[in-house]
């Protein structure tokens, strides 16, 4: 057995041939940052020192978690009597970590924990709402990226709870509301209509039904929780696409819903009025797909084609459009088209990317622009 100097001097050893394994020299601060435990302290001063990075390199395991965990619910007590948004930024830092490294049912339980008790540090800073204009701001784009985290994880149920807690904060509304929240905003209103259209994705319908699977295609009519779910989901687009900057993007997923459930010409004019305002790739991108396929339910075989070839163009390398063109070209009997869009998809990069795959995960899309956003918000 080793005694503790030479176990001492082995470790540093080891430690330094890591460091020079990956090109970093053993004295360096990005060796020293490698080093970092997971101890509550550590990470918070390595990350209050700008390295964001550092609970993602020390955090790999929900050992690790555990090894921290026990100090997290004094820290934040003292936090909140001192109360910092950076704090709180690296606060919801370490939830998508967790989010990162849990394994079990269990594991999803204590983060969920974990979000709630962010939630409450936020909520609870010391000015109310309509106070203190820089507060408000901050925590609005805060629940906006812990909204998306919750969105990326596909955590529907838990981000409808988390809306509930926070309502007559932030919303959710719909377009008949009568009570304005302090602080809402356009992006929290389409946060609030992707979580409820998460409850209608073809996975969590067909566990609401108690079903092994469920089609994209919803059917019509639709009953019980499925039901109220897709009619809430449209009056929270209806509010969003009030907004100028969340109007493309709500139109487009209210078209899709309408799509779903057969209510193509309603789909049609919603998706038309997305094309005035789209500006962003991505939606864009959905907004001529989901055209081709509500044009292909209409019977309108020629128009879709065109809509999918637009999708294509807004997406290059996108395999979805062909998919559908090869799809379309067959039911038409023309076999030779089919098996040049085939031949497309079949000659397309295996490492090709698609916005459609990402689309049942809403604004996770978009969290880590949102969590720079934040850090540097905090930082000011």
């Amino acid at each position: 057995m080793l005694g503790p100097r030479m176990t001492s001097r082995v470790s540093a050893i080891v430690l330094c041939a890591a460091a020079l394994a990956a090109g970093v020299p053993p004295g360096s601060a990005a060796a020293r940052q490698d080093r970092v435990g997971p101890t509550l302290a550590g990470l918070r001063d390595a990350y209050l020192h700008g390295d964001p990075g550092v609970i993602a390199r020390s955090i790999r395991t929900t050992r690790d978690y555990a090894a921290m965990h026990r100090d997290l619910e004094g820290a934040m007590a003292r936090w909140k009597r001192a109360w910092e948004p950076v704090d709180a930024v690296f606060l919801l830092d370490l939830v998508a970590v967790k989010f990162n490294v849990d394994v079990f049912p269990s594991d999803v339980a204590d983060t969920i924990d974990l979000v709630n008790a962010c939630r409450r540090f936020v909520t609870e800073r010391p000015a109310r709402p309509g106070l203190d204009a820089l507060q408000d701001r901050f925590e609005v784009h805060w629940h906006h990226a812990m909204l998306a985290l919750l969105e990326q994880r596909l955590l529907a149920l838990v981000a409808e709870d988390y809306l509930t807690q926070v309502r007559d904060r932030i919303g959710p509304l719909t377009i008949n509301a009568t009570k304005r929240p302090p602080l809402l905003d356009p992006e929290i209103a389409l946060s609030s209509a992707i979580i409820k259209e998460q409850w209608t994705t073809p996975d969590t319908v067909a566990s609401l039904q108690h079903k092994v699977f469920e089609p994209l295609l919803l059917g019509w009519p639709l009953t019980g929780a499925v039901k109220d779910a897709y009619e809430e989901a449209l009056r929270r687009f209806d509010l969003a696409a009030t907004f100028p900057d969340t109007a493309a993007e709500a139109d487009v997923r209210k078209g899709l819903l309408l799509h779903r459930t057969g209510h193509d010409a309603d789909a049609l004019a919603a998706l038309d009025a997305a094309a005035k305002n789209a500006a962003q790739t991505d939606v864009l991108y959905w907004m001529r797909l989901f055209r081709g396929m509500t044009l292909d339910a209409l019977n309108r075989p020629d128009e879709a084609a065109t809509a999918y070839a637009a999708a294509a163009e807004a997406w290059p390398g996108a395999p979805s459009p062909a998919v559908a063109l090869a799809a379309l070209t067959l039911r038409q009997g023309d076999r030779d088209a089919a098996m040049h869009w085939a031949d497309v998809v079949r000659a397309g990069s295996p490492t090709a990317s698609d916005p459609w795959w990402q689309y049942w995960r809403g604004e996770g899309r978009l969290f880590p622009s949102l969590m720079a956003a934040l850090r540097a918000e905090a930082a000011r």
